[in-house]
């Protein structure tokens, strides 16, 4: 589960950087990534590695911010991910959100 929360944060990195971002607001309900991408703290992990990736990218960004939020204030993105998880090829909403979530 912790790797598809860290591996979920760096698309959202890689999306916002496609679309021209500047600056960004990431949110996610596991802790223990968020605390990960704040940390300056050396870890060797699979998760180490993908949050290292991450913080290379931030370079391209005038500003981005990690937030905790709580598993029941991040319902809409679990909805999401489990429609999205139905198709084989990667769907993004962009305009508007998938009828689920509206």
């Amino acid at each position: 589960a912790f790797v598809a929360e860290v591996r979920a944060c760096e698309q959202a990195v890689r999306f916002a950087q496609e679309l021209g971002f500047r600056r960004v607001q990431i949110e996610g309900d596991s802790l223990m990534i968020i605390k990960r991408l704040h940390s300056c703290t050396a870890d060797r992990s699979i998760l180490g590695l993908i949050v290292v990736d991450i913080k290379c990218s931030l370079v391209l960004f005038d500003r981005v911010t990690f937030h905790h939020v709580k598993r029941e204030g991040n319902a809409a993105a679990h909805v999401l991910a489990r429609e999205g998880s139905r198709f084989s090829e990667e769907r993004f909403w962009v305009e508007e959100a998938s009828e689920l979530v509206e």
